[in-house]
């Protein structure tokens, strides 16, 4: 626990003193999404500017529809929004409306860290609760942004990073495994990347603790690049197609 604050002090102190974050308003991502050799959806994720309350928020949208033949049988509709600040990396507001095969969700989080709650608004079964939140909640989309914003190169092999992400009315510890550099092969070349493993829950979906794996670019810009999950009947890859409004433009990498 004091790790994880301690974490948190010091990366927003360091973002407050450089002003610089690996991303920044405009950047969009695409991503092609396959079931096996099969392609089955496409995937987006967007970085936009809004205006609230006079403060310096940046809003995640993050989008999944499932294409071909995946769609006839098991059509996704989903989409992600996370409303942060850009100085404390803190949530403001998150909503989560998917649809996937027969099982859907419609809900918006609106977190206040100075009465240490969350109002989450339940728009299906039109139901408005109130649960406790700790001052290092992240949300689901947020944590891809905040991992983002950690120095890579202070970050070792096997080494542990802890966090908590609030949603369906909980806080959940969760765990992300650094296992070390790699690089990986793309339709832009071959791109040097920190391969990490988010501990996922074993039994519902995923086949292990460490079934899933996400690969970020190991430069200034520190994008996912790759996504792979081990599930119960098969796996799943996620994989860079298309980007655009880096905030480094000229990385190496993408040279």
């Amino acid at each position: 626990m004091k790790r994880l604050v301690f974490l948190f002090l010091f990366y927003s102190f360091v973002l407050k003193a450089q002003n610089k974050l690996p991303f920044k308003q405009g950047e969009f991502l695409s991503y092609q999404v396959s079931y096996g050799l099969v392609t089955a959806g496409v995937a987006n994720l967007e970085l936009k500017n809004p205006s609230l309350k006079g403060k310096n928020y940046l809003h995640i949208i993050g989008t999944g529809v499932s294409t071909g033949i995946t769609d006839f049988f098991f059509k996704v509709e989903d989409r992600y929004e996370s409303y942060f600040d850009a100085e404390t990396l803190r949530p403001h507001r998150f909503i989560r409306k998917i649809k996937e095969g027969g099982h859907s969700k419609d809900k918006e989080i609106f977190f206040d860290f100075n009465r240490k709650e969350a109002k989450v608004i339940n728009h299906k079964k039109n139901r408005t609760e109130f649960f406790p939140i700790e001052k290092d909640v992240l949300d689901m989309l947020l944590s891809v942004y905040y991992f983002r914003a950690m120095d890579f190169s202070k970050l070792e092999d096997n080494e542990v990073i802890n966090m908590k992400m609030f949603y369906d009315e909980t806080t959940h510890p969760f765990q992300l495994k650094v296992l070390g550099r790699e690089m990986v092969n793309t339709k832009f070349g071959r791109i040097n990347c920190l391969k990490v493993v988010p501990m996922v829950e074993k039994g519902r979906v995923f086949k292990e603790n460490e079934s899933l794996t996400i690969w970020f670019s190991d430069d200034q810009n520190k994008i996912p690049i790759k996504l792979k999950a081990s599930i119960l009947v098969g796996s799943i890859k996620m994989e860079l197609d298309n980007y655009t409004g880096l905030a480094y433009p000229h990385s190496t990498i993408f040279n």
